[in-house]
């Protein structure tokens, strides 16, 4: 493993999401039971970025993601959409969902309820 260290204004979390996006090499990888091991630490503060990737990481295509991270950026929250959705669904009379907004409505819930 090799630690890499970038100074710039981030969003660690919204930079390890661009991050496992743009190298796949980075994503969580399955141990030997099936749960996911993380390849990629990403740590720092709100003016530092340090990086612990595996050694035979490509540090330019590293530099290029951060250095087109734009830390004003903020994550999308799959909470709002679903609470949006759920919103819609329950201005319909439930007597006149189709079976369709039913298995909706129900998948929209359990995903709030087990987040």
């Amino acid at each position: 493993m090799k630690t890499i260290n970038f100074t710039l204004p981030n969003n660690l979390s919204l930079l390890h999401d661009q991050l496992l996006a743009a190298i796949p090499k980075l994503r969580p990888v399955p141990d030997a039971n099936g749960d996911l091991e993380p390849v990629i630490a990403v740590e720092g503060d709100t003016t530092t970025v340090r990086l612990t990737v595996p050694d035979a990481t490509d540090e330019l295509a590293i530099a290029a993601v951060v250095t087109a991270h734009d830390h004003t950026m903020t994550q999308p929250d799959p909470a709002a959409g679903r609470k949006i959705r759920i919103a819609e669904l329950l201005a319909i009379p439930r007597s006149d969902w189709t079976a369709a907004q039913q298995r909706e409505a129900i998948e929209l819930a359990l995903r709030e309820l087990t987040r």
